[in-house]
């Protein structure tokens, strides 16, 4: 075989290679509830039925994109992934039991980002939305929860959480968050949310570092938000900035008892609440910028007293 032929050759071969491999990665991958069947491709053009088809075909760190109105499967993750409903989409992720997405077997380095869903709990809020104790970092994007136990929690991970423009409703525990038990801490950012009619919005425990905008806690039977740390040593610590607490029985709820909690309260409004609109608990604090309004509650400020807090 000449060299010219031996050349041509192997820059056939190599091309194959190249193409096959490129064949393999699989970052994108299309779900139709309606009209997909799980024996196809999973491509914009052969469109599969499941979730949890579409995520053994997609590769870790790529995207689940869900294209038709209508009822998805409840899925479990497994690593790095992006799933979300197409723009003007409406998906349903219905849990007549258990957890609607189930996450383990993952990493604290692996990401997972949940868009634009709705998560359903059936059967009188003994289910669960989304509950990981695994991923490092977890984004939840303008999704829906409606009638779980524990809507969204992140527990015991040394990582971060980022929740925006995310609607709770009609669930016994909404957004909980309870930091690591070894090294490190939990860092929770919550922006534009609506919290409402649950039996409480938000809870903050333990080695948790949370930032907390732009969001309303309102009709929840128990509290808007609660922070605590139960762990001696620990602090669980939240600023909150610009929010609504109102109709609940407790506004904000801040309280050890064993480690340390502190709230900060910044352009916020705690009114009409119908025990305690600000209730400060043995090892809590709450500090107040001043441009607060905490009026028209039963007992505005219970247990203590707003700290002063000075703007700079």
């Amino acid at each position: 075989m000449s060299q010219t032929i031996k050349q041509v050759f192997f820059s056939i071969l190599m091309s194959s290679i190249f193409s096959l491999v490129a064949a393999a990665q699989v970052t994108r991958v299309y779900v139709a509830a309606n009209t997909g069947d799980d024996s196809n491709l999973c491509t914009q053009i052969s469109q599969c039925k499941t979730i949890t088809h579409a995520l053994t075909v997609a590769d870790a760190g790529g995207q689940v994109i869900l294209t038709e109105n209508g009822d998805y499967d409840k899925f479990f993750i497994a690593k790095s992934i992006t799933v979300a409903a197409a723009a003007g989409v409406n998906a349903g992720i219905v849990s007549g039991g258990g957890s609607a997405i189930s996450i383990a077997g993952v990493q604290v380095t692996d990401s997972i980002t949940l868009r634009n869903l709705h998560l359903i709990g059936i059967g009188g809020q003994v289910s669960d939305g989304i509950i990981n104790s695994f991923a490092g970092t977890m984004i939840v994007d303008d999704c829906t929860f409606t009638g779980f136990n524990n809507a969204l929690t992140m527990s015991n991970v040394a990582g971060t959480l980022i929740v925006h423009d995310t609607k709770v409703r009609n669930s016994i525990f909404g957004i909980g968050v309870i930091g690591p038990s070894g090294e490190g801490i939990q860092r929770v950012t919550i922006d534009g949310c609506d919290l409402e009619l649950d039996d409480s919005g938000v809870i903050l425990s333990g080695k948790v570092s949370a930032n907390i905008r732009n969001s309303i806690f309102a009709y929840n039977t128990s509290r808007g938000i609660q922070v605590r740390s139960t762990v001696g040593k620990q602090t669980s610590e939240t600023l909150v900035d610009n929010c609504q607490m109102n109709h609940n029985t407790v506004g904000l709820q801040v309280s050890g008892p064993n480690g340390f909690a502190v709230a900060r309260l910044s352009r916020s409004t705690v009114t009409d609440n119908l025990l305690y609109g600000v209730s400060i608990g043995t090892n809590g604090t709450v500090f107040s910028l001043g441009n607060n309004v905490v009026a028209g509650n039963v007992t505005d400020v219970f247990g203590g007293s707003l700290t002063p807090l000075a703007a700079k």
